[in-house]
């Protein structure tokens, strides 16, 4: 008896699927810090699944929850998606700094919430481009390359023994 499974799945092709996601260019600008700084300080960037149960375990301030609220009442899919970028530094013992973190609903990729470390609450992020400005805007602001050649300093210094 041959049975050959019938395709209800219509037509689906994986290779034309762009691969530019949130994700993606958090991604991309980690291994370009790798690269600018020769491994002393090394991007990472860390994805975990938040399911609705445990949606009530985030700490946050009122504006953040009151942004949340709206955000995730929109969508009757609860869990979400928790991104952070950290900046880790090799030679102090992997010692890591949460630059930013994203958080979103998993099955889909906008909108997103994004909060840098100096940011009190999150900012509501429609699309790629509007996610790749405000990226940008966190990577270069005066904050970030402070504590960059911070840990810079900090990681070469303790290489040096």
């Amino acid at each position: 008896m041959n049975l050959l499974a019938k395709d209800l799945w219509g037509e689906f092709d994986i290779e034309n699927i762009s691969q530019k996601t949130p994700i993606y260019l958090l991604k991309e600008q980690a291994s370009l810090l790798d690269k600018k700084t020769n491994n002393i300080i090394r991007g990472e960037v860390v994805s975990t699944p938040l399911l609705m149960s445990e949606n009530s375990k985030l700490k946050s301030d009122r504006e953040t929850q009151r942004i949340r609220k709206s955000y995730y009442n929109e969508s009757k899919v609860k869990d979400r998606i928790v991104t952070v970028f950290n900046i880790v530094v090799p030679a102090l013992k992997n010692y890591r700094f949460e630059l930013l973190r994203t958080e979103s609903i998993v099955a889909e990729t906008f909108p997103i919430l994004l909060k840098s470390f100096w940011q009190k609450r999150y900012n509501e992020i429609d699309n790629l481009n509007e996610f790749e400005a405000e990226l940008s805007n966190i990577l270069s602001e005066v904050k970030t390359k402070e504590l960059l050649v911070n840990l810079i300093m900090r990681g070469q210094n303790q290489t040096i023994n």
